[in-house]
C-alpha cells in the first residue's frame, strides 16, 4: 500500500480584528512623521499621544 498525501487548501487568512478607520488628521500626522524620516516604530510616548488625540487607531 503506498501512502498518498493530499494537501487540503488552506482557509483565507482572516484580520484578528475589524479595521478600524483613521481620522484623516492622524492619517496626515502619520504621513507627515514618515515622509520626514521618521516610521512608527521609532515614535516616542508624546508622538504617539498626539497621533491618538488625533483620532488614530483606538
Amino acid at each position: 500500500m503506498t501512502a498518498q498525501t493530499t494537501q487540503a487548501a488552506s482557509p483565507p487568512r482572516t484580520a484578528t480584528a475589524p479595521a478600524r478607520p483613521m481620522s484623516v488628521e492622524a492619517r496626515a500626522f502619520m504621513h507627515a512623521r514618515i515622509n520626514s524620516g521618521l516610521p512608527p516604530s521609532k515614535w516616542g510616548t508624546y508622538t504617539w499621544k498626539v497621533f491618538f488625540s488625533l483620532g488614530g487607531i483606538t
